[in-house]
Order: structure tokens, then sequence, then C-alpha cells
């Protein structure tokens, strides 16, 4: 099973960072690999649009990008998730959609944080990062255990090789 973060911009000075897990899948597997990844995209789906309609606000959600590994915080590992994180900061790099986060009180911490194996783990160098990092005011943290989603084939499977 691989944890997954997506970040979105809702507004101005919104955002909203999803956790999704994707299931694991034989690597040799072509057909298992596209079902975990449907499976995933489904959930990230469906966890944007309940997120939308539980806020009844109007927002338009734009992807500003995806991290597939571990970021720095022991908040983004509780169960559920949490209104307004703070510290929350994130860079984007020459890769379209592809983003380092972390929990970090500044510029500082945040480098400090993402070491030379994050880097190598993604195919990355430091060089590839656009800085400095962005701290978001005012983030909203969901997890897939926040939402029901159980219309989702497979949502709740971690592991397709079984």
């Amino acid at each position: 099973m691989l944890k997954v973060f997506c970040l979105y911009r809702l507004n101005k000075d919104k955002f909203l960072l999803i956790r999704a897990n994707r299931p694991s899948y034989n690597n040799a597997n072509q057909n298992q690999e596209n079902k975990a990844e449907e499976i995933l995209r489904n959930k990230i789906a469906l966890l944007l649009k309940k997120y939308v309609e539980h806020k009844h606000e109007y927002v338009k959600p734009k992807l500003i990008g995806e991290l597939q590994g571990l970021p720095e915080g022991v908040v983004l590992y509780e169960k559920y998730g949490m209104m307004n994180l703070q510290q929350l900061r994130y860079a984007t790099t020459i890769y379209s959609g592809f983003i380092f986060l972390s929990i970090a009180r500044n510029e500082e911490e945040f480098m400090a944080i993402i070491s030379e194996d994050d880097f190598a783990d993604n195919g990355l160098t430091q060089e590839d990062l656009k800085l400095p990092s962005i701290t978001m005011a005012s983030v909203d943290f969901i997890t897939e255990n926040d939402f029901d989603l159980s219309s989702i084939e497979g949502a709740y499977n971690n592991d397709l090789r079984e």
C-alpha cells in the first residue's frame, strides 16, 4: 500500500490536502497496476466531491500536485484528517504535478527535513525543487477514513496481489 497526498488550491487563501492509499500490486502484472491506479483516482475524486459538498461552499479545486511517499509530520498519519492544519509547507518541482510537502516552521526546517534519499527515491535532485517553499495559511486535511468510500469497488482493499 502506498500513501498518496494530493494538494488542491480551493481559492486564493484556502487549500485542501487529501491522503488516500493506493493498493499494493504485483509489479509484473499490468492489470493489477491499472486497477490500483483506478482505485486511487476514484478515491481521490470522491473525497474531493464529498468535501466540497460537506462544506456547502462554491470552490473550484485546482490540483497543485501530488506526493507519493511519506512526508514529515505526525499529524499527516492520523487516522482522520483535520480542519485548519498548521505549518504545512510545499514546494513544486520542475516536473508538473509533483510536489514535496512537510510540516515545518520555516524554509530552513523544510529543507532540513527533505533528505537526499527523498529526492533519490523520486528520481530527483535538490536542484529540481522550485524554491522557496510555500506556507499555506489555511489547509483542510482529509483522509479516506473521513468519508464513506464503499461505493468504489476495491476501496478498502490494500493489496491486489491476494
